[in-house]
């Protein structure tokens, strides 16, 4: 999916949690999502082997 809005994207340990600042993504980039989980506003993330947790609201489905 394709993040949308300003600033940036970062994935996160749990869903509302800690910032994994590696893993960082800005509007336009394109990252995979489990599009079946979501909770409390998260959807789980995937890109290069690693997943987190990211807010739904910039994902553009």
């Amino acid at each position: 999916m394709r993040i949308r809005g300003g600033g940036a994207l970062v994935f996160q340990k749990k869903p509302g949690g800690a910032f994994m600042y590696d893993h960082k993504f800005y509007d336009g980039d394109r990252i995979y999502v489990n599009v079946e989980w979501d909770e409390d506003g998260y959807t789980m993330a995937y890109d290069h082997g690693v997943y987190g947790y990211v807010d739904s609201s910039y994902i553009d489905w």
